[in-house]
């Protein structure tokens, strides 16, 4: 019997984040649309948060390059599953750790 627990539900939310992430990279490719900047939504795990986040092509890419890596609104990290490995003015990178970390990275859709 598997047991869920809050780390478990906060990571599948990310998971979920991050493919509608992967949805908007792959209909900006399909429609031709690519901005200087795309606006994309906080990978957090928290279920109610709408944040956006503006990212370049290059900086998306080379988040979505690792499996444990995530992109969330400034101060939306969660340090008990993860920690910031980048923060800039406009989102954070995140790393997932431990049993949180090889969840995202079976979940990967890019691997």
């Amino acid at each position: 019997m598997t047991i869920k627990n809050w780390r478990t539900d906060e990571t599948q939310n990310e998971i979920q984040r991050r493919t509608r992430n992967e949805w908007i990279e792959q209909t900006s490719d399909r429609f031709g649309a690519h901005h200087t900047e795309e606006a994309y939504i906080c990978e957090c795990g928290d279920p109610d948060c709408s944040d956006n986040i503006t990212m370049t092509r290059v900086e998306y890419e080379a988040v979505r390059a690792d499996g444990s890596l995530f992109v969330v609104a400034i101060d939306h990290e969660d340090p008990e599953i993860e920690r910031v490995l980048l923060e800039n003015g406009r989102f954070a990178v995140v790393k997932k750790m431990m049993a949180a970390g090889r969840m995202s990275q079976k979940a990967n859709p890019r691997r």
